[in-house]
Order: C-alpha cells, then structure tokens, then sequence
C-alpha cells in the first residue's frame, strides 16, 4: 500500500512538474503605450501545450481520494474544443487510465486539425458533437453519456469499472488548480521589482482558470482588477454576466473562432460573475495584426484567445498608466490550424 502511494504521488509530482513554473514575459514597451507593463504567462510551454495541464492533475487526484476512480479500472470522459481534451488523455495515460479502456473525449466535428492530429496521437477513443451545436453540443453528449452510463451500470457514484466517470475542468473546486499560477507570477514579480499585478486579462471559456486566477490574485492583491476580454462582434460573456444566459446559437457571427464557451448557459460554466470587475470587447480583425506584432517582438505564435486578450489589455493601457497587467498565453497559433 505505502509502494503503491509513493508510486502514484511520483506520477503526480511528475505531471506537476511538466505544468508549472512557465515563463512570465514582460511584452515589449513598443507594444504597450502609457508606461504600463504586460506580464504574459507562456502557459503553453508544458508536452501538449495547453494552460489545461494545470487543472487535470488537480481534478484526477481528488476524484482518486474519493474513491470514484481507479485506474486500469474506471473508464474516463471528457469534453472540450480539443485543447482541454489534449491534457485530459495526456494525464490519463501518465496515470494508468488508459487502459483496458481509452481515455473518452468529445470534441466538435470540425475540430483544427492541430488539436485532431494531437488527440489522435495520444491514443483518444474520439466522439464528435454537430459543428453547428458549437460548444453546448459536446456539453449535452457529455451529460447524456454520463446519465446513461449511471442508468445503466449503477445508480451508485463509487467506482464501478462499466460507468465512465468524467474528469472534467468543470468541477467545482478546479480553479485551486490555478492559484499557483498566480503564486508563480507573484514570486517572478519579485525578482522583476513588482509590487504587485494591478490587473488580470483573461477569456472566459469554462470560465475555471479566470476564477482560480482571479480569486488567487484578489487573495493576495485585494486591489487587483478581474477583466474580462470578449469580441465586439459576439458579446457572450456580457450576456452570460447580466442574466446568466449565453447569447442564441443564430447570433454567432460566419466563421467565429472558438473564443468562448458558446450556447452554454452560465449553470454549466464554472465561473464566479462576482470575481470579474468588467469586460472589455477588442475587434476580431485585429488578431492577426497583434499576432504578427507579438511575433515580431519576441518570436513566439500566440494562439487567438491569447491575442484576444492580448488586444482587451491594450485597450485598458489607453485608460490607464503605470500599471502591470498579466495575461495568459493559453496556447500556440498551430493549435488554430
């Protein structure tokens, strides 16, 4: 039993190890305007190259402690964009849940091509929600998988190796995942002559890593600002912040990138409304633009929701001076493709 527990605390420390301690950026002052500085997080430096390899070490170790999964045992689900799903298999099988069954993902039928060659290199069993249902359709599947699983297997929450259990991002308690996120920025900041961040930019997806970000930040910083970046064209978040509810599926501009959780009502969401001070919309046809300047600067392809919210800081630095303003890099621009 104690051999046992040393081997699998390895296994966590060692996915601990690949998710953490990412570079902290400062962008260049010919980027930002008014002496303000923008701190960005490279969350994408860890083997799939996504800021989701924080929270599924997290939410797979609790649901162990609980006693609803083992592995080589209990069959796991999961359902996402792709880039979320690329950490859930990736921890899966660094965990031993890989096996007799493959590690389960729902992603949309017109998934990048980036993120379908990765999960397919992971060794994901795939299922493909309707591209036109957009995120609330892989969230329903999802539901219904898991409903039908307990119907039919056992009405029972303990481990039973027929029922898939989902280790989802989605669970309450996820954002702990991301407060040493924070405490990283915080202990960089000090090497860097920082007093403290003043603001956090963040997209709003599931809407688990801007709570755990922000709630971390206020804990430490009780001055700091919670922003929310979302496009002009397609003002969700707004929506999702005023009654709760997402804007209609008909409402989605032609070609939209996946830059929120669209369709999903706020229930299903794991975000904290109290937490976020404001949103601030940027234009989408200035993506590539920010890209390019990013690039240019320092090299590195941030990938849209990056540049998003990228774009929503620039837009706060026109109102403000003298302030630090951290910003995640979810992920590369190949994961776009």
């Amino acid at each position: 039993m104690i051999k046992n527990k040393l081997y699998r605390d390895n296994l966590y420390s060692r996915l601990l190890s690949e998710s953490t301690n990412t570079t902290l950026l400062a962008i260049s002052n010919e980027i930002v305007p008014n002496n303000n500085r923008i701190l960005l997080k490279l969350e994408y430096e860890n083997p799939v190259g996504s800021i989701h390899m924080r929270v599924y070490p997290y939410v797979f170790k609790q649901a162990e402690k609980m006693g609803f999964l083992k592995p080589g045992l209990t069959p796991v689900i999961e359902a996402s964009l792709g880039n979320a799903a690329a950490a859930f298999v990736y921890c899966a099988n660094v965990l031993g849940y890989n096996k007799p069954i493959r590690p389960k993902v729902i992603v949309p039928e017109n998934i990048s091509g980036e993120r379908l060659s990765q999960l397919k290199s992971l060794g994901a069993d795939l299922i493909f929600s309707p591209a036109e249902k957009y995120n609330i359709g892989y969230v329903n599947i999802l539901e219904r998988t898991i409903n039908l699983a307990k119907e039919e297997f056992s009405s029972d929450l303990k481990i039973n190796p027929e029922r898939l259990y989902p280790v989802t991002k989605t669970r309450k308690n996820a954002k702990i995942a991301y407060f040493n996120l924070v405490d990283e920025v915080f202990k960089k900041c000090k090497d860097l002559k920082i007093d403290f961040i003043d603001y956090f930019v963040g997209i709003v997806g599931s809407g688990t890593s801007l709570s755990g970000i922000g709630e971390r930040l206020k804990e430490l910083n009780p001055e700091s600002q919670i922003i929310a970046a979302e496009t002009a064209e397609f003002p969700n978040t707004s929506s999702l912040l005023k009654d709760g509810k997402p804007l209609s599926l008909e409402k989605v501009p032609k070609k939209f990138p996946p830059l929120t959780a669209i369709g999903v009502p706020i229930e299903k969401l794991n975000l904290q409304p109290h937490l976020i001070n404001r949103v601030i919309p940027y234009k989408l046809k200035y993506i590539e633009s920010i890209t390019h300047k990013i690039f240019k600067a320092h090299n590195i392809e941030i990938g849209k929701s990056t540049a998003g919210a990228i774009l929503s800081a620039l837009i706060l630095c026109e109102e403000v001076e003298n302030k630090c303003i951290l910003v995640c890099a979810y992920d590369e621009l190949k994961k776009w493709n």
